[in-house]
């Protein structure tokens, strides 16, 4: 993806926290290629859905940014306005903004004021107006405007306002258009007013019921002279979520997300934020409580009109190889060895076959191929009145034995898995589980995070464990 020209697309829709139908307009018309339906909720979020069978994964990216709101306008013709979000008096002096109308103004500051002693109120917009007459042509109360500065790219560097969170909103419709083959029901939301308070997850969250919820946010990356108030660093890979200011969490997502990085041998880091929240702390406590991660994108200068990250972290593939070519390069991914109960089995599952079709992407440099897609999380099928359970190769009845030596990932050659009703039969070779039974396959997230989880069931039909395989 050439994450520049879609941050300059992004960009130039309005979209500061409350007016996101514009920057919601833009993405689902980026979206909608790659959905099986998208729709905006009373609230504003933008959701993406791929259907499936299989548990719920929600992906959340807030498409929302800090902003200005006129508050009054003053004889002269100059405006005063209040933050949308946490912005700075530092930060923002002297820069261009931008209002939904097209009209510019600059941020300056008060005479008699001095630098140190300045607050958000000791600043006022200049946007030309000759007197109040003049102003009020040109805006009204209650108008909101957004930084104007340019998005450029410096070596490895991307600069531009609002990489907060439109970057993570980059990397979701990258990763959507490189879905192929998938089970699990996917949903994509793009959520507003994250900046205010994460308003826009709660109710989204409280619709999707998840079984899986998963927040792409940037994190605090070091600085000059940082006095470490994260762990992040540019261009040490993506952050997997430990804990921020609204959010611990949840063990098994941090250990799913962490092996997946590690057998792929992608470099990631770990994102310990001591101040600042995410969507991910909204989407934890929905309802019952939602087995909720975070992947996080390291980058310096919050707030500022100049948010950098590095494109190594977004782009990170393994030795040079495009993350689509892994598999075809043998690559076999195992998941750790332990339980992981995902709730209210699935039934009716529909075989999706690859058919390795080339498709246009206009996400991406010219087409490319969307297959080699590998799943994130899975969910075994089970049909009322007729269930079809699903178990390692084995031989005889009974629980299944000598799971691992069923279980070796060689090259080219994916495990199987038998049907069981009432006695075990032999899998069919020509059964290929990854495209029959494979979970929510998603690339591309995190620095193209590659996994390939297998859920097996016991004699009860419930979730049994995890089991990892090698090559």
């Amino acid at each position: 993806m050439d994450y520049l020209s879609v941050i300059e697309m992004l960009n130039a829709s309005h979209g500061p926290s409350g007016d996101e139908r514009q920057i919601a307009a833009t993405l689902k018309r980026l979206a909608e290629p790659y959905a099986d339906e998208c729709w905006t909720d009373t609230l504003g979020n933008l959701i993406v859905h791929k259907k499936g069978p299989g548990p719920k994964v929600m992906f959340a990216a807030h498409m929302d940014t800090v902003g200005l709101i006129v508050t009054h306008i003053h004889k002269d013709g100059y405006l005063s306005f209040g933050k949308l979000g946490g912005l700075r008096p530092e930060n923002i002096l002297h820069t261009p903004f931008r209002f939904k109308n097209g009209v510019c103004g600059v941020v300056s500051l008060r005479q008699n004021v001095a630098l140190k002693d300045m607050t958000i109120h000791d600043l006022y917009l200049d946007i030309g107006a000759k007197n109040e007459a003049h102003a009020r042509r040109l805006v009204q109360i209650g108008d909101t405007a957004v930084s104007r500065m340019p998005a450029f790219s410096s070596e490895s560097r991307l600069v531009s306002p609002y990489l907060d969170d439109r970057i993570a909103c980059a990397v979701l419709l990258d990763a959507l258009s490189h879905i192929r083959a998938h089970t699990s029901d996917l949903y994509f939301v793009f959520t507003v007013q994250e900046e205010l308070g994460l308003r826009g997850s709660k109710p989204a969250a409280y619709a999707i019921a998840p079984d899986y919820g998963i927040a792409v946010d940037v994190t605090a990356a070091e600085e000059l002279d940082d006095k470490r108030q994260g762990s992040a660093v540019l261009g040490g890979g993506a952050a997997i979520k430990i804990m921020d200011d609204s959010v611990i969490s949840h063990p098994e997502v941090v250990e799913l997300l962490d092996t997946l990085a590690k057998e792929s041998k992608i470099p990631c880091q770990k994102d310990v934020l001591l101040s600042g929240g995410t969507d991910a702390g909204a989407i934890q406590i929905s309802r019952a409580g939602v087995r909720t991660g975070g992947i996080s994108i390291p980058c310096r200068y919050l707030h500022t009109p100049v948010e950098t990250v590095d494109l190594g972290d977004l782009e990170q593939d393994n030795e040079g190889q495009h993350p689509g070519d892994l598999h075809s390069h043998g690559y076999q991914v195992g998941l750790i060895e332990k339980q992981l109960k995902v709730p209210g089995a699935q039934s009716g599952v529909k075989d999706r076959q690859n058919n390795g079709d080339h498709i246009a992407d206009p996400l991406a440099d010219g087409a490319v191929h969307l297959g080699q897609i590998r799943p994130l999380f899975s969910q075994a099928p089970a049909a009322e009145g007729h269930r079809r359970h699903l178990h390692p190769v084995s031989k005889g009845k009974g629980k299944a034995h000598d799971v691992h030596s069923h279980l070796v990932g060689r090259k080219g050659v994916s495990p199987q898995l038998c049907h069981h009703d009432g006695d075990r039969k032999e899998a069919d070779p020509h059964e290929d589980l990854l495209h029959k039974y494979a979970g929510g396959h998603l690339e591309h997230i995190f620095c193209r995070l590659q996994g390939d989880p297998r859920l097996f069931l016991n004699d009860k039909g419930d979730a049994d464990k995890i089991i990892p395989f090698h090559h």
